[in-house]
């Protein structure tokens, strides 16, 4: 699968890299979810995912209905003094939605040469990055706030 990682942060902290990891473990729900359920249990932890002795792949716990929210994956460099290295980007599903509403409008048009649905993909487009980046701001503060 290609992963298309749409903003990328470091935070440098003066802690040790097993104390950075204990600090991510404070916060983050690494209990397994399952597949389908609709009362999923974080512990009252902001946030979820795995996290390893290095890296770490997490999702903030959505609040309401927000399907903008960022994937935020990283990477903790150093053993001293260490160098947090995350990216983000958008969820799977909310990409593979934009893919299959381009291709819809795409098929209609071909299909009816009407070009009316071409005035909707930079809508579409445009608020996705939009609320995307509203998103990622957000988490990427909230982030940063738990190691300083």
């Amino acid at each position: 699968m290609i992963e298309v990682y749409f903003n990328k942060f470091q935070i440098e902290t003066d802690k040790k890299r097993s104390e950075n990891i204990d600090k991510l473990k404070e916060f983050v729900c690494t209990d397994k979810q399952p597949i389908i359920s609709f009362n999923f249990d974080f512990k009252g932890k902001p946030f979820f995912g795995t996290v390893t002795e290095t890296k770490f792949d997490i999702m903030p716990v959505v609040e309401g209905r927000n399907s903008f929210v960022p994937v935020l994956k990283g990477e903790i460099i150093g053993d001293n003094s260490s160098l947090i290295v995350v990216k983000m980007r958008l969820h799977f599903l909310v990409i593979s939605f934009i893919l299959f509403l381009t291709i819809l409008i795409l098929l209609s048009i071909l299909n009816n040469m009407n070009n009316g649905g071409l005035i909707i993909l930079p809508v579409i487009y445009s608020a996705t990055i939009f609320f995307y980046l509203r998103e990622s701001k957000k988490y990427k503060t909230k982030f940063e706030n738990y190691f300083k």
